[in-house]
């Protein structure tokens, strides 16, 4: 449930990047507390659904992602120096 998520990631007031293999989203790991808060939102109504996503759009976009040197050397479509850590052939 990525509302739940959210919170989970950011319930010390800074982002939290949770370890490696809890940042899938998977049934297994969500599929419960998913389908709790479903059967809480198909109860809504059309006024209340447009009020929670009203105050969700405040949101958007306030989490500045913090590229990896890796995903910025290839933005810049530079090489990294790793592909050419071998020595080439030689006839």
């Amino acid at each position: 449930m990525e509302v739940e998520r959210a919170f989970r990631r950011w319930s010390t007031g800074e982002y939290i990047l949770p370890p490696k293999l809890e940042r899938t989203f998977s049934q297994s790991r969500w599929g419960y507390a998913t389908n709790e808060v479903m059967e809480s939102v198909d109860h809504l109504s059309p006024k209340q659904q447009k009020k929670i996503l009203g105050e969700a759009e405040k949101y958007v976009g306030t989490h500045q992602y913090q590229c990896t040197l890796d995903v910025v050397v290839a933005q810049l479509r530079k090489r990294s120096g790793r592909a050419k850590c071998y020595e080439p052939d030689s006839d």
